[in-house]
């Protein structure tokens, strides 16, 4: 875990919030200036040691900040307000974008002086009725189709942490093979991302626990 306090970016000013919390944690706090989001991190990154001391040691979702400049602007603007790590939801809106935009999406990374500490997989449109993809029986190819090209963007920017939306319950379909569903797809993601030094996680709805069988890849 990252030592000393942690802080909070609101309204282009950090604030500190002292001790440590769970990993990956993301917090909401509604004050005076709107909305706070906060985002946690166990994960030491790589280029901690050589930020400097203007550099603040957790990372910054820019699917959730920087929401005034437009997507591939946004690791520009975590630079300029003193992140030096960032991580994206998925970033397009289909799971096999044109090389194009991967390559506008990757150069954005690299030009910003960025590090890509986390990047989730293709997980449907979250900002209407999905909650991911993975234990869908009627998506698993888009999620399956999309596994290579989260591999190769991770293999460019040297990403370590990827992360799968489970997906919400589907009426008529039995839970367990839904289950078993995703516990299938993510083995493959896992196998993917490990030949690129990354490692899967699997974002669950909140309101109820997966349960996988002992040894399934990428089980939590």
């Amino acid at each position: 875990m990252i030592a000393g306090s942690f802080g909070a970016y609101a309204a282009g000013a950090a604030r500190d919030h002292g001790g440590s919390r769970p990993r990956r944690r993301l917090v909401d706090e509604a004050d005076s200036d709107g909305l706070v989001l906060i985002q946690y991190t166990e994960k030491k990154f790589q280029d901690t040691e050589n930020m400097s001391d203007h550099l603040l040691p957790y990372l910054a979702n820019c699917s959730l900040l920087f929401t005034e400049e437009p997507l591939l602007r946004r690791p520009t603007a975590a630079r300029a307000a003193g992140f030096g790590a960032v991580e994206f939801w998925w970033p397009f809106a289909a799971p096999v974008p044109s090389d194009r935009e991967v390559d506008a999406f990757t150069t954005a990374i690299e030009e910003a002086g960025v590090t890509l500490a986390g990047l989730n997989f293709f997980a449907g449109d979250l900002a209407g009725p999905d909650c991911g993809v993975l234990s869908i029986p009627g998506r698993s190819a888009e999620f399956r189709d999309n596994i290579d090209v989260v591999a190769g963007i991770g293999e460019r920017l040297g990403v370590r942490g990827f992360n799968a939306l489970y997906g919400n319950r589907v009426d008529g379909v039995d839970p367990v093979a839904q289950d078993e569903l995703a516990a299938e797809s993510i083995g493959l993601a896992a196998k993917a991302v490990a030949s690129v030094g990354g490692t899967p996680g699997i974002t669950p709805p909140e309101s109820w626990s997966v349960s996988f069988a002992p040894g399934a890849a990428g089980a939590s």
